[in-house]
């Protein structure tokens, strides 16, 4: 599931960098949303390269919204900032959270969750 997830997000990453203002926020949106679900199923490779470039369509390829992200749509108000960087952000953390449930898993006992750590059968000559 993990890794449809990565090919849809990076799929959509590659689409908003074609498409025209507007219509990338949406798209970014979709794409990092199957981003975060990736991540947190386990598929990093997939993820870190969709939100590279998503990143890199927003800062590179799209200057009209780069444009308003960083003039604050002429008012002064960065909402469009928080718009457009707010999932890849989320992203990027969907990718600590996995790494650190990840790192807790490893660290954990065998036992997940039983008392005796698993071993009971072999202590009692039953397994």
């Amino acid at each position: 599931m993990g890794k449809g997830f990565g090919i849809a997000a990076l799929v959509l990453a590659i689409l908003s960098t074609l498409s025209p203002y507007g219509v990338n926020f949406a798209v970014i949106w979709i794409g990092m949303i199957c981003a975060i679900v990736a991540a947190l199923n386990g598929d990093r490779g997939l993820t870190i390269a969709s939100i590279v470039i998503a990143g890199a369509g927003l800062l590179l390829f799209a200057p009209l919204t780069l444009g308003v992200i960083l003039s604050g749509g002429g008012r002064g108000d960065y909402g469009y900032f928080f718009l457009a960087f707010g999932p890849v952000a989320a992203a990027v953390i969907a990718l600590v959270v996995d790494a650190m449930r990840r790192s807790t898993q490893e660290s954990a006992p065998a036992s997940r969750g039983r008392p005796g750590g698993g071993d009971d059968l072999r202590k009692m000559g039953g397994g």
